[in-house]
Order: C-alpha cells, then sequence, then structure tokens
C-alpha cells in the first residue's frame, strides 16, 4: 500500500514538474544552440538580414522551440516576393 502511494506521488510530481507539461532546461537551452549551429537556412538572393537571429524561447504548452531571423528586401518588395514565391515551389 505505501509503495503504490509513494509511486503515485512520484508520477504526480513527475507531471507537474514538466514531464506531462511545459518545457524542461533543455528544452530552453535549445533555442539558443540552433541559433549557434546556423540551422536557418540561407535567404532568397536579394534579402538582407536585420538584426540578429532570435529565439522565442520554448512554448509551455506544446514544448516546440522556436527561432527566427527577420529580413528587409533589398531591392523593390516585388521582386523579393517573386524570389520566395519561386524557392516555394521549387521545394515543393
Amino acid at each position: 500500500m505505501l509503495a503504490g502511494a509513494l509511486l503515485a506521488a512520484a508520477g504526480v510530481w513527475w507531471a507537474v514538474t514538466g514531464g506531462l507539461y511545459g518545457c524542461s532546461a533543455a528544452d530552453e537551452r535549445l533555442g539558443p544552440r540552433l541559433i549557434a549551429e546556423h540551422v536557418l537556412p540561407a535567404p532568397p538572393d536579394g534579402l538582407e538580414p536585420v538584426g540578429p537571429v532570435e529565439s522565442g524561447g520554448c512554448d509551455e504548452d506544446d514544448r516546440h522551440v522556436e527561432i527566427w531571423q527577420e529580413y528587409r528586401a533589398a531591392g523593390p518588395v516585388a521582386d523579393a516576393r517573386e524570389r520566395y514565391r519561386a524557392a516555394a515551389v521549387a521545394q515543393g
């Protein structure tokens, strides 16, 4: 009986501390690690990075990490839009 209660308490503790919900310490470290490893693909020609690659941390609901880079068009916006369209078509 005592063993069952201890197992149940351990299961509740595991679930509450990130086993079922929320981000672990490893999840929180993933964004900066992805940035350091330069995992984002190069942008299509004609786009210039604006600021550094950023991380939004870990989403507590889904346990997923996002990183992103903002860009601006080096020339007319219509040219950048066409390059992105062509890149999307080429990637299926």
